[in-house]
């Protein structure tokens, strides 16, 4: 069932994002494509060796590949459990699963992230670092400016 939330400026069109059992929101403006994983093997390297540079292409634009808290970060204070979400402790999901998002960057290197499942994209209005949508609260992310690719 769709949301029919009333135009207003408060009101953004977001993505949600499924991961390590968590649902996370990201605004649509934010983001550059999102694209099916491709399938990699289930043993990409040997023992002993060092692990591949995980790369997506899609459209013929490589996408460097990095854990979802590398890419977005919950949104500082507002509701208290989104700034101090236990992102470092997650694991992230196996290479090759789910979904990739990749977030719009000026700087020419395509960055983006592994997700287990989406939702959206979907209009609402975010309050405290927090939006609700199809019955379930989905924690704000933004995308962080420190990353180096």
């Amino acid at each position: 069932m769709q949301d029919h939330t009333p135009p207003s400026e408060d009101v953004h069109t977001w993505m949600g994002l499924r991961w390590a059992g968590q649902d996370w929101a990201v605004r649509a403006s934010h983001l550059s494509m999102v694209f099916r994983s491709r399938a990699l093997s289930p043993n990409p390297s040997q023992a002993g060796s060092p692990m591949p540079v995980d790369v997506e292409v899609h459209g013929g634009v490589p996408v460097f590949v990095q854990p979802l808290p590398q890419v977005l970060q919950p949104v500082a204070g507002g509701h208290p459990h989104t700034a101090d979400a236990p992102l470092g402790g997650l694991s992230p999901l196996p290479a090759g699963s789910g979904w990739v998002v990749a977030i719009k960057s000026a700087r020419g290197s395509a960055l983006g992230c592994r997700v287990d499942s989406l939702s959206g994209p979907f209009q609402a209005r975010a309050e405290g670092g927090v939006l609700v949508h199809d019955q379930r609260e989905w924690r704000v992310m933004t995308p962080r400016t420190d990353w180096h690719a």
